[in-house]
């Protein structure tokens, strides 16, 4: 029997992974980065020009078909995607019903700003003695525990009709479950599916309140306020597994094992038919001239080599997006390598101030104002970085430097000369993760105690722009930015492994 094959997305570089069904761990080629598989879900895809089978981690493909390189994106970042999961395991008894009950799942990024705590009891001063319990509160003191933080997440969730048939959580066992994408003209004639009694949108508010909960972090530290934080680059699915039920008893239909149950409850009412966004595989050529579009990372927008247009991956598809060039200030003899940035406009309210344009920044805000750095009265933007890849995010200090000096950059007539995939890199957040964002950006660059700012902050958006910047390598660890002269330490920007 032919080896099925899997491809993956490697959660450090971005770049394509590929391994056999069965096997539990993978090494990346490109960054040596490894990906334990066995932990993680797989979902059986066909490829729109082959009609080969294969399987992607979590339905998140990007990336080419393993079978015959056909570059093939896969439609689920921001849509809700319904799976199943085959039964595997015999009835245990004659007289045993195969349901599939639901359950949810969302994976994605936290970003957002983590504020140290610590311990305070307070004192009854006639008695000395503690006079109520022990509180934790913010404090400005732990400065080391105040900084921009991010993690991945990925939390599953059991539905209210779930739970009254007696499971409680959908733990995935060592061996490798594989979905696939449900369809009710073929799954509903051979069992029972239960219908979820949770919607939608009650599901994505329940797993993102998880999600912002620092108890889910594998780097949790004691005594953390979590004042800001944004879910970014999500896909939430509905995931419907399958169990034997025998009287009171209820076993797991993929490998045989009799469930743990709880009391069983009344069943709650279910929903009315709800809408799932289908799992499509499309192939990635450039609407516009039909050239086959280059893709290393799970992107937001795509360029083509060929023509330059630039695509953004809608729910129907490709959709057009303009991308600009900003023209370098400075000269250098290395070569230019363009990043991607979304600039934002935006409006600031923080401590009783409102900002809405550039100079309001360092007059109301109270902002630092760099050296050299001129003052101008049109709106106030921010940037986000736009590249990345599908690992916890560090705060990007080119970001923020550009966002403190308000850069305006002026626009390229054309491309820019050799702008390939080598020097152009993709971008992993779209523009509504830069939206979300801009909290941890502001966080970064406004005066005062952390807490204090998280508490008086609040920003509105308007009108993101993607802008690819240039910047120079100087040397084998540091880029330069071409618009500021500014140095960075290559390494802290993400996505660029390879």
């Amino acid at each position: 029997m032919p080896t099925e094959l899997a491809t993956a997305i490697c959660s450090e570089c971005g770049a394509d992974v590929r391994f056999a069904v069965g096997t539990s761990q993978v090494r990346c080629d490109h960054c040596r980065g490894g990906l334990v598989i066995c932990e993680q879900l797989l979902v059986r895809l066909s490829c729109p020009n082959c009609g080969g089978n294969f399987c992607s981690l979590d339905g998140a493909l990007c990336g080419h078909c393993p079978y015959c390189e056909t570059p093939v994106l896969g439609l689920t970042r921001d849509n809700v995607i319904q799976l199943i999961a085959p039964a595997k395991a015999s009835a245990p008894e004659p007289t045993a019903k195969l349901v599939f009950l639901p359950f949810w799942r969302m994976t994605g990024l936290v970003y957002g700003w983590t504020i140290g705590a610590k311990l305070e009891v307070p004192i009854d001063a006639g008695t000395g003695m503690s006079s109520g319990e022990a509180t934790a509160l913010p404090s400005a003191l732990i400065s080391n525990e105040e900084a921009p933080s991010g993690r991945v997440f990925d939390i599953s969730l059991a539905d209210p009709a779930t739970l009254a048939h007696g499971v409680t959580s959908l733990r995935f066992r060592a061996q490798l479950q594989t979905f696939e994408p449900y369809d009710a003209s073929v799954h509903h004639s051979s069992a029972e599916v239960v219908a979820p009694a949770r919607s939608i949108a009650e599901a994505k508010d329940d797993l993102t309140q998880q999600a912002l909960n620092l108890g889910h972090s594998a780097n949790n530290l004691a005594r953390i306020d979590c004042q800001r934080a944004d879910v970014v680059s999500a896909t939430l699915m509905q995931l419907l597994y399958p169990f034997w039920i025998c009287g009171d008893q209820i076993y797991d239909a993929v490998n045989g094992h009799r469930e743990q149950t709880v009391e069983l409850s009344a069943p709650p009412p279910s929903l009315a038919s709800q809408l799932f966004d289908d799992l499509r595989i499309i192939e990635l050529r450039c609407p516009g001239c039909q050239q086959a579009l280059a893709v290393e990372s799970r992107p937001a927008v795509l360029i083509c080599d060929s023509c330059g247009r630039a695509w953004q991956v809608g729910e129907e598809g490709l959709e057009p997006i303009t991308v600009r060039y900003a023209k370098p200030q400075l000269a250098s003899e290395a070569a230019t390598i363009q990043l991607p940035f979304w600039r934002v406009q935006c409006s600031v309210s923080f401590s009783g101030q409102t900002a809405d344009k550039s100079i309001d920044l360092y007059q109301r805000l109270g902002a630092l104002r760099p050296p050299h750095t001129e003052v101008s009265d049109g709106p106030l933007h921010y940037y986000t970085p736009a590249f990345g890849a599908l690992r916890a995010p560090r705060l990007d200090p080119a970001a923020r430097a550009l966002t403190l000096r308000q850069i305006v950059p002026h626009p390229l007539a054309g491309l820019p000369q050799h702008s390939t995939q080598r020097q152009r890199f993709q971008c992993f957040f779209g523009a509504s993760d830069a939206a979300r964002m801009g909290y941890a950006i502001w966080l970064s660059i406004l005066p005062t105690a952390a807490w204090r700012r998280a508490r008086t902050l609040r920003v509105q958006t308007s009108a993101p722009q993607l802008w690819y910047l240039p910047f120079c390598g100087d040397g084998n660890r540091e880029l330069r930015c071409l618009l500021t002269g500014q140095q960075f330490d290559r390494q802290v920007f993400r996505g660029l492994a390879h």
